[in-house]
This record gives structure tokens, sequence and C-alpha cells, in this order.
């Protein structure tokens, strides 16, 4: 309500309209070939009607289905998901049913969870732990926003799996009595069940892609600038409000770190780090160890 009254955007999506990462598409455009290969991947689109009778999503769906690399979300508990794809067969996308049902309350939720559904693990942010009935037999994991999770492996079957092998490579065929054995050495890259074996080469073996992800847990990032032989922090909480955190984790907001009297500052917010320092070689050694727990490959 302030937003709508101070001339901000009252609405998130307006956000991501303007930084493009929300796009709008006529039904008249989806006609267009050109409209669906040209959206950035990976996309989520979402359309209706949930039957999937009518609407733009039967163009979607005729223009999407026969690719391996697309997926479709049914998120509505009123609709059969098998019934309303049987006019679309075969397909070759997957299909994933994941309901969202918002008229629960938590004790029409811990019934399900405990009496009906009984889940070995349970992910919940910790604002609903109180509100979660403990059992034994389910595995409840919590969560903040930006915390990395380690969730139990769980054993699938590969589905609609497709295995592409580099006509350059030669298997290498490894004799048997009964059975017909081939012996494979390249690069393995796997995405959305697609499994591509390349050569082997220098470009392989770089490290690609990566990515930052996570909170920065500011006791790890002082062992790691210790390891990176930067001593002599002064490390104090500043007194900046943020949005995105309760009440009961403003304390733990925003931390500045001083090094050598102002030869090096970084500030370490919710959604960003700070670095101040005009030595490059001592910029690069904190980039490092501030990276250190916090970047992957995709």
């Amino acid at each position: 309500q302030t937003a709508s009254f101070s001339g901000t955007p009252p609405f998130k999506h307006n956000e991501l309209i303007k930084s493009k990462c929300l796009i709008t598409i006529p039904s008249d455009r989806l006609d267009d070939t050109e409209t669906l290969i040209n959206f950035e991947q990976p996309s989520i689109i979402f359309t209706g009607h949930l039957s999937l009778r009518f609407g733009p999503v039967v163009q979607l769906i005729e223009k999407m289905k026969t690719s391996s690399s697309n997926g479709i979300i049914f998120i509505d508990n009123q609709y059969s998901y098998v019934d309303a794809l049987k006019p679309y067969q075969p397909i070759n996308m997957k299909c994933f049913y994941l309901p969202i049902d918002t008229r629960l309350n938590f004790s029409q939720v811990n019934i399900l969870l405990n009496e009906k559904i009984r889940p070995k693990n349970l992910i919940v942010h910790e604002q609903y732990l109180n509100d979660i009935v403990k059992n034994d037999k389910i595995n409840i994991l919590s969560y903040r926003k930006y915390d990395n999770i380690k969730l139990p492996s769980i054993n699938r079957y590969f589905i609609n799996g497709q295995l592409n092998i580099k006509s350059d490579i030669k298997p290498k065929l490894i004799p048997t009595s009964n059975l017909a054995i081939a012996s494979i050495h390249g690069h393995l890259d796997m995405c959305d069940y697609v499994y591509d074996i390349n050569e082997l080469d220098n470009e392989n073996s770089k490290q690609s892609n990566l990515i930052t992800y996570g909170k920065i847990d500011i006791d790890k990032f002082l062992v790691n600038l210790s390891k990176s032989g930067i001593f002599g922090l002064e490390v104090k909480q500043l007194n900046e409000y943020d949005n995105d955190l309760n009440d009961n984790e403003q304390s733990n907001r925003s931390v500045e770190i001083t090094y050598n009297q102002g030869a090096a500052k970084i500030i370490v917010r919710s959604k960003q780090t700070d670095i101040e320092c005009n030595d490059p070689p001592l910029m690069n050694k904190i980039r490092d160890a501030l990276l250190m727990d916090n970047i992957g490959t995709l």
C-alpha cells in the first residue's frame, strides 16, 4: 500500500519487466517460430488455461512438445494432468505435476504430512518450523534466504534420456563371450537428461560457467583471509536496516571489515559485498578469499 502512494511500482513483477527478465508475448506472436527460438535459455513460460484445451498454451505445446529439453509444470490440483496431455501425445518434453494448494492451514498441512503423504524429507523455511509438527520419520531441512542446504540424494530413473556421442570418438570394443562392451574416453556433459560425449581437449579441462551462490559466512571469510596472509582485521557491524531480514536477523545484517588502517575495506551486506582497495594484488587476495566457499560451476 505504501508503494502505491509513493509513485513506485507496487508489485515485484514490475521490476522484472523493466529489467526484461519477464516478457509478455501476445497470442498472435506465438505463430512466429522465431519468437519461441529467441527465448533466452533457460526460460519459464507462464500460460493457461489449466485444462490445456484453449488459449495460447495449445499453440505453445504443439511447438515445444518435440524436444526433451522443454518441460511443462502443472501446479493446479483441480485438473488431471494426464487427461490434459492426452490430445498432445506423443510428446518428448518432460512433464511435472507439482500441485500448489494455498487453501491449507497449518493444521491441515500437518495432517497431510503425517497421515497421508508421509515424506522422508521436508524442506521448509525456518519461519514455519514452529508450525510444523515434528515427526521422527520425517527429516526436516530448514533454510533462510540465500542459504545453501545439502539435499539428501535420491535415486532417480532416467526419463526420456538421450545419449549423443561425437562421430570422431571411436569406441574401443572389449571382447566378451555373451556381451558386447565398448570403452569410450571423452568429456561428458549432462543437462536435462541429454548426455553429450565429446573429444577431450584443453577447453574441456578449463573451468567455465563459474557462478557465485549463497550468503557470505563471516567466520569462514575471516579464516580464508587469514589463510591468504591478511591479518589484523577490524570487524564491526553497521547500523543499516535491511528490509529482507526479519527483526531477529537484523543484528547480523551488515558487517564492515577494515584491513591495515583503511588500506582495504570490505562491506558485507545481505545482497551484495563491496571491496574498496587500490592495491590490485591485495584486491585479488580478498576476492579469492571471498569466493572460496561461494563459487562453483554450472
